[in-house]
């Protein structure tokens, strides 16, 4: 079955949404992020501020492949490897 892009989100959603691949952590304004879910109220919350941010992110990027994809041009086998493992996990989910 090919994947959507709303099909892809809400498998991703559900995956970061539960152990192992949960997301916990700090956001760039140093508040709590607790799951996906959680990141994705407050982005539907604050668009304006979610896409402002954004764009002083991209003005201070470099445009060049390097900038763009944020240090990481060449990825080692290792990256490789853990993104197919991920991959064939979201085609299997």
């Amino acid at each position: 079955v090919p994947l959507t892009i709303t099909s892809l989100i809400q498998r991703l959603e559900t995956i970061l949404s539960s152990t192992p691949f949960g997301i916990e952590g700090i956001d760039s304004e140093d508040d709590q992020v607790g799951t996906i879910g959680t990141l994705n109220r407050d982005y539907m919350t604050n668009r304006q501020d979610w896409y402002g941010a954004a764009l002083d992110y991209w003005d201070d990027t470099d445009a060049t492949v390097d900038g763009m994809l944020g240090g990481f041009a060449q990825l080692s086998p290792s990256d490789l490897a853990a993104s197919r493992r991920f991959l064939r996990h979201l085609q299997d989910t």
